[in-house]
């Protein structure tokens, strides 16, 4: 039986789980062997990185306000790309399906 592996993220395959061997009494490796202890450190990194970034960014808020008055932005070419998209879209509050 293939079912997704244990292994998670980028390069993870799919292939034979390990903790579901159909052999009765079958040992299960030492390397997926269910443990007593879980690690926190990743999620405490991410809690502390997450509470040392700042709610908002100055240099942010000043381009946006660039933007905003700049009468160039958006390009004309832009707008005129997204009312093209608006226009070919299908209209979906019409749909009676």
């Amino acid at each position: 039986m293939i079912t997704n592996s244990p292994s998670v993220g980028p390069g993870a395959t799919p292939g034979p789980d390990p903790r579901r061997n159909r052999a009765a009494g079958a040992a299960i490796p030492a390397a997926f062997a269910p443990s007593d202890r879980i690690s926190t450190d990743r999620a405490d990194r991410v809690r502390e990185a997450l509470a040392n970034t700042p709610a908002v960014r100055a240099e942010t808020v000043q381009r946006a306000g660039a933007l905003a008055v700049d009468p160039n932005y958006p390009p004309l070419q832009i707008i005129e790309r997204v009312a093209r998209l608006l226009a070919d879209s299908q209209d979906m509050s019409e749909d009676k399906d």
